[in-house]
């Protein structure tokens, strides 16, 4: 099967697994990659210290699987504009992404299919979803999926930025998607950056991790919360959807299928009833169970008591 051939096939195939787009790019080290130096140089990866560990394989592709030559990215996409009233004083909500299945799982299941289909012509691949150290937005920008914003996140032509991103990167001659077009994302506006809670977002498109309130609750180590983020948490438990809310490229979206059904707001009693066991029964099955107990425990009693607790951000 040549190249355009396989390339229309392994199309198909996502689109029978559930996937809502895909296209293909050249698996190579592009400029954009090359921003996440000037990041990590000004400390806005916060504690991630994996980012600038494994910084070789990140800017690479072919570095993470060396026989690679092409990437075929995959969108799928989750519920958009939501169906739950905002949160008020006695709830907790989690991130739109993290509602229903771990998406980490469902994901990987999808790609299997793809996987077969390329092992089955004889190539060799590797598969990835959000964990692996594969800067997927880029990837997917290039291959035709959508754009980056000032957000930092890609925004896809239909979906918007509610997508869940995956890929494979593969030795397979696959027909690359128009990677050079690169349309204005975001011209003027400002909105994402003025609704920031923490004012993490900046002009240039960066994101200074240390000011975000998705990387406190969902990426930062078991220890207290700076005052300044608890004060903004406003009910949110794990993640925080605020810059995607706001963007004009989401607006008018009608609410997509999860890969599970969603519940995303809980009465903040319930969840302070949970012991890790009830925790686990709970979350068990959804992204929230990569938070731990521990790290839940934390964010439950931040809601609870934003200023209870002494300052240890300085």
């Amino acid at each position: 099967m040549e190249g355009k051939q396989l390339t229309a096939h392994l199309k198909e195939v996502a689109r029978e697994s559930g996937f809502d787009d895909s296209g293909v790019c050249q698996a190579r080290t592009w400029p954009e990659m090359l921003r996440l130096d000037e990041w990590l140089g000004r400390g806005y990866d916060a504690g991630m210290w994996y980012m600038g560990r494994r910084r070789a394989l990140r800017v690479d592709p072919a570095a993470f699987f060396p026989l690679a030559s092409r990437a075929f990215m995959v969108v799928k996409a989750y519920a958009a504009g939501a169906g739950e009233p905002s949160v008020g004083e006695g709830a907790a909500t989690i991130s739109r992404h993290a509602a229903g299945e771990d998406y980490h799982v469902a994901m990987r299941r999808m790609l299997e299919p793809l996987k077969r289909v390329l092992a089955d012509a004889g190539y060799r691949y590797r598969a990835f979803t959000d964990v692996a150290p594969v800067m997927e937005k880029v990837l997917a920008a290039r291959a035709g999926l959508g754009v980056i914003g000032r957000n930092t996140l890609l925004t896809h032509p239909r979906f918007g930025s509610w997508v869940y991103l995956g890929g494979i990167v593969t030795n397979a001659p696959l027909a690359c998607d128009s990677p050079d077009i690169r349309p204005a994302a975001c011209q003027d506006c400002r909105r994402c950056l003025d609704a920031c809670p923490g004012g993490a977002l900046a002009a240039d498109g960066s994101l200074d991790a240390r000011k975000c309130l998705s990387y406190w609750t969902t990426e930062a180590p078991d220890e207290e919360l700076p005052r300044a983020i608890r004060l903004a948490l406003g009910g949110r438990l794990f993640g925080c959807d605020r810059c995607q809310e706001v963007c004009p490229r989401n607006a008018g979206l009608k609410p997509r299928e999860l890969v599970a059904p969603p519940r995303r707001t809980f009465p903040l009693a319930q969840l302070q009833k949970l012991d890790e066991e009830g925790f686990l029964k709970v979350f068990g099955h959804t992204t929230l169970r990569r938070l731990g107990w521990t790290r839940f425990a934390r964010n439950l009693g931040a809601i609870a008591n934003p200023s209870a607790t002494p300052d240890r951000s300085s």
